[in-house]
């Protein structure tokens, strides 16, 4: 009973919040946490709940209304849809397909068509956009997700046997070094990369620099640019 009192009050919370975004379009965590008398962290997870419902746009200290878009927003939603229509001409139906690009993920897979198509990714949040197409199925590094599921699993290991058929691999990297090396700064996230990208069929790499960041704070390799066929570089 307490946790049905919970969650009934937080989502009583979240409307009123996107009630106020109607108003004044951004609002800042701390003013929440004054209006409605609750910590910080209580807003941020309330925010990042209605970020990830796309009800409101999640910045730093705050939020924005969602259909008040900045003008760089607009202009990575752009790029976001320019490049991800560079990747669509290469997925055939029956393609398998492994994504690993927050920047580009969302996008792409919003835009592909219904086709029997089998998605192998690390993003548990874009499921919900293949919810109209039916012959989409999407696998979570060890789980599954498609039309006729009612849940999906999200394990924290790798089954290499997923690997094994991928058609094409789209990897987000943010360095690469002077010798030609795609650079990350995380040891798990460089070996799945890894892995997808030897045995891809075709591979593409989304090269999205990270401002003010040297390549010393990216220690693990995940490949040599030589044996990619296509960069597709993300311009900030």
């Amino acid at each position: 009973m307490r946790e049905i009192v919970k969650t009934s009050k937080s989502q009583i919370r979240r409307e009123k919040i996107l009630s106020l975004l109607n108003e004044s379009e951004a609002i800042s965590t701390t003013e929440l946490a004054e209006y409605f008398n609750v910590s910080n962290y209580t807003i941020r997870r309330d925010l990042n709940a209605l970020a990830d419902q796309r009800k409101l746009r999640r910045h730093h200290g705050g939020a924005k209304n969602s259909g008040a878009p900045s003008k760089t927003g607009r202009r990575n939603d752009c790029n976001q849809r320019l490049i991800a229509r560079q990747v669509l001409p290469a997925i055939f139906q029956g393609c398998n397909i492994y994504i690993d690009s927050p920047y580009l993920a969302e996008t792409l897979v919003s835009i592909l068509p219904d086709h029997d198509l089998r998605i192998l990714t690390n993003n548990p949040r874009v499921h919900h956009l293949i919810a109209n197409k039916a012959n989409i199925r999407m696998y979570f590094l060890g789980g599954s997700f498609g039309l006729r599921d009612d849940s999906f699993h999200y394990p924290d290991f790798i089954y290499r046997g997923e690997f094994e058929s991928i058609d094409i691999a789209i990897v987000e990297v943010d360095c690469i070094d002077s010798d030609g090396f795609a650079l990350s700064e995380c040891m798990n996230k460089a070996v799945r990369q890894r892995l997808a990208l030897s045995k891809a069929k075709k591979s593409n790499i989304i090269l999205h620099p990270q401002i003010n960041k040297q390549s010393k704070a990216y220690p693990f390799k995940v490949c040599s640019m030589v044996n990619i066929e296509h960069v597709i570089e993300v311009i900030q």
